[in-house]
């Protein structure tokens, strides 16, 4: 998400991930798709609430689902 409100190109972590771990991870591309949907702000307060925001909502979906 930083990346994102960031102006870069996030699609590009797929890719990056694949390299790296030589794998697909499910959860890791519903993050970044999610992310490619949300607005970039151009108030940095209201990009660091979307950061925080969105950091918060996968970490506590990552816990319930029990996903490292």
């Amino acid at each position: 998400m930083t990346f994102h409100q960031m102006g870069s190109d996030v699609e590009k972590a797929k890719s990056i991930y694949r390299k790296l771990f030589k794998e697909d991870s499910e959860v890791f591309n519903q993050i970044v798709d999610e992310v490619k949907k949300s607005p970039v702000y151009s108030k940095d307060e209201e990009a660091e609430k979307s950061i925080e925001s969105f950091k918060n909502k996968w970490k506590n979906y990552c816990i319930e689902n029990n996903i490292k």
